[in-house]
């Protein structure tokens, strides 16, 4: 039984690039909710699943300790967040 909704066979099949994990949970991308089991703390879905998309370009954060920082503002790379 799986535990996350990874990219595996499933997602290879649709997205042949992707590096994958050798199993299959038959999910290409998202899946419902609570289609695997919960972790130790009866929690689900907190690996896996999905990724967002942030605002902020991928770069170094400020060492002046700033809250939320943003980040620069061009770069080659948006910043992911999530469990996927």
């Amino acid at each position: 039984m799986h535990f996350d909704n990874v990219a595996d066979e499933t997602a290879k099949a649709k997205h042949p690039d992707w590096p994958t994990f050798s199993c299959d949970d038959g999910f290409a991308e998202t899946a419902p909710v609570a289609s695997f089991r919960p972790n130790g703390f009866q929690l689900y879905d907190l690996g896996g699943n999905v990724l967002e998309w942030c605002w902020d370009w991928y770069g170094d954060y400020p060492r002046d300790g700033a809250a939320d920082p943003t980040g620069p503002t061009t770069g080659e790379a948006c910043v992911l967040r999530g469990g996927s």
